[in-house]
């Protein structure tokens, strides 16, 4: 661990690795002991005795790998799971039982002469899985299944408890070893922290490869929006591996700029997901489809026609002006204005204050595109497609970036600058 974390202290900050090593860590320092007195407090139950000592471990180890993990899921998805414990003992046992068939079927299916045996052993993994499956979303459907947790008090505690533990431990505890594994975890938390801290204020906008069409993801601070311009099925697909691999469980914003029956299906899937707490929806006329049946009766929903501006955490200015049939979503963080362009849109019909953007995004082919004024312009559709949006947009851009085979396009705003990258 250190020799991945001192040559750079805030590679700390990798959900996985954190949770990996705090979860071992707990077990190796902990999950012996509580198992040892669970064992004393069962040595008389008799006949069932192994049963019960089967039992306590599991119960050591997910009570050790729970507790030392708790701070960093509270600190990387701001909330505290309530039904971990309960989890872990429903299904850690099925999960090994899953890896055991999977591993044999896999071994057995590659000899010629017994691979019949690899039927049964696939079964029992198939069987298995769909009991996590079921598991998990049964979970995750308890009411108060996770709490929400202030992210300021939680940086301070765990900053505060890691300076706390190594005093404890250098005063109380023996070993080199011990001493350095607290040492270890002390420097892990308070990178985590600052990083933490550093990158909160941050913005990070996902203009995701959806093909044509155009999908933007907002995120700071574990708090997510989603803007939607076009864009069928696949693109939501995209949307909604986007916001898994960044750790989001819901969404506080969903702008859906363009209803049809491409889009509906996709949309309703992420508000039955995301639960987002507003939904700003086109007033064009819903088809009586999954999106209508999924808006009905929901707080809120809220309808646009002409300009609707929202703001979101505090200084995320968030426009969208309907035009005829066309949608122009715009959007400001600090000094840098995004602009994102209908399907098809024709540029004369814009306003001419709303012409001038510092990220001009388009999921289509535009009308009178010479008429926009930007630095960067963001191509979000099929290569076809983006050929000619270049040659439209060749008099106003200074930067091109294409998402088409080249992977989203991942834009980081904060006080000490932009960033661009490309994510495949």
């Amino acid at each position: 661990m250190l020799v991945l974390t001192v040559p750079n202290p805030f590679a700390a900050g990798d959900t996985g690795l954190l949770l990996s090593f705090s979860a071992t860590l707990g077990i190796l320092l902990f999950s012996g002991r509580i198992q040892a007195r669970l064992n004393r407090w069962t040595e008389s139950i008799g006949v069932f005795k192994r049963l019960f000592r089967g039992l306590n471990s599991t119960i050591a180890a997910t009570v050790s790998a729970t507790v030392f993990t708790s701070p960093i899921v509270a600190l990387t998805f701001g909330e505290l799971s309530l039904v971990a414990p309960l989890s872990n003992l429903l299904m850690e046992f099925p999960a090994d039982i899953m890896l055991l068939c999977g591993f044999l079927t896999s071994i057995f299916y590659y000899i010629p002469v017994i691979n019949f045996l690899a039927m049964p052993f696939g079964l029992g993994a198939g069987i298995a899985a769909n009991y996590l499956m079921e598991c998990a979303a049964w979970l995750a459907s308890l009411p108060m299944a996770s709490i929400p947790v202030t992210q300021e008090v939680l940086l301070i505690s765990l900053i505060v408890f890691a300076a706390a533990s190594v005093v404890i431990v250098m005063i109380r505890w023996e070993g080199f070893r011990l001493r350095l594994t607290a040492c270890t975890t002390a420097f892990l938390l308070v990178f985590t922290a600052l990083g933490a801290g550093f990158e909160q204020e941050a913005l990070e906008i996902g203009v995701l490869n959806t093909g044509n069409g155009s999908s933007v993801v907002l995120i700071r601070d574990q708090q997510a929006a989603v803007l939607c311009s076009g864009g069928g099925n696949g693109a939501y697909s995209r949307i909604d591996a986007y916001l898994r691999s960044r750790g989001i469980g819901r969404l506080d914003y969903l702008l859906i700029s363009q209803v049809d029956k491409k889009t509906s299906s996709g949309a309703s899937r992420l508000i039955k997901e995301y639960h987002p707490e507003t939904i700003l929806v086109s007033d064009q006329k819903l088809p009586q489809d999954k999106l209508r049946r999924a808006l009905e009766n929901r707080a809120g929903v809220y309808y646009f026609s002409g300009r609707n501006q929202t703001v979101l955490w505090e200084n995320l200015v968030i426009s969208v002006l309907a035009n005829k049939s066309e949608s122009w979503i715009s959007f400001t963080v600090g000094q840098e204005k995004f602009l994102i362009c209908p399907a098809g849109g024709n540029v004369a019909d814009l306003p001419e204050t709303d012409r001038d953007c510092n990220f001009c995004i388009a999921g289509d082919t535009l009308e009178n595109a010479y008429g926009l004024r930007g630095d960067y312009t963001i191509l979000t559709m099929y290569q076809a497609e983006a050929v000619e949006a270049q040659e439209a947009l060749s008099n106003i851009k200074i930067h091109e970036l294409v998402t088409s085979k080249q992977g989203n396009v991942v834009i980081s705003v904060s006080e000490t600058g932009v960033t661009i990258d490309t994510e495949y």
